[in-house]
């Protein structure tokens, strides 16, 4: 599988059972993230960069990653920032095909990130990312959102392979409707319902 492939399953989860998830937990990280509009991002092929509002965030990506990185960008796909605890990230997602889409990231400085996220007023989700350890080396991540979508969690099970069948037996009983590849539940989509309620 290529690396700027994401492969994600993704569950409702009520909120009732937050306590046994935080029992089960192996730790958790705040998360904000925003989605600049088309119009405050730049392609800059000269040096292979993307800027956000002017402001060069990250340079001189591969000839390898450039093209596709180019080519969502133009379809409209997401760039989003954000932080994770002390870190910064600038992505690339595709949209959803099943369980998969193209990802691309890389970190950023998180001063910047902040920076944009307090002043531009741009969509954005706040979330504390809660891991819980599955059997079979897997890694479940629960997100539970806060400001307008309080209450709601979604449990995100990331694979490193199509061919990784989860059995439902095998996985935690708090799971609840699977919303895999629903783009009406995936983040973007959040984000605006959050600031367009």
């Amino acid at each position: 599988m290529p690396d700027n492939i994401e492969i994600e399953r993704r569950w409702l989860v009520d909120i009732e059972n937050l306590p046994v998830i935080r029992a089960e937990s192996s730790g958790q990280v705040k998360i904000n993230q925003w989605y600049p509009p088309g119009g405050e991002v730049g392609l800059l092929p000269q040096n292979n960069a993307i800027a956000i509002s002017g402001r060069v965030m990250i340079e001189s990506i591969s000839k390898s990653d450039w093209k596709g990185v180019c080519e969502l960008i133009f379809n409209g796909s997401g760039v989003r920032i954000r932080t994770k605890g002390d870190s910064a990230f600038l992505t690339v997602k595709g949209r959803w095909v099943g369980a998969e889409r193209a990802e691309y990231e890389w970190p950023v400085d998180a001063g910047v990130v902040r920076q944009f996220g307090e002043s531009k007023g741009w969509l954005g989700i706040s979330k504390t990312r809660i891991y819980c350890p599955l059997d079979g080396d897997l890694l479940c991540e629960v997100d539970v959102f806060s400001g307008s979508l309080t209450g709601l969690l979604i449990a995100e099970i990331e694979l490193f392979s199509t061919e990784i069948q989860l059995d439902l037996p095998g996985l935690p009983e708090w799971f609840g409707d699977e919303i895999t590849g629903v783009a009406e539940w995936d983040n973007f989509a959040l984000a605006k319902r959050s600031h367009y309620p």
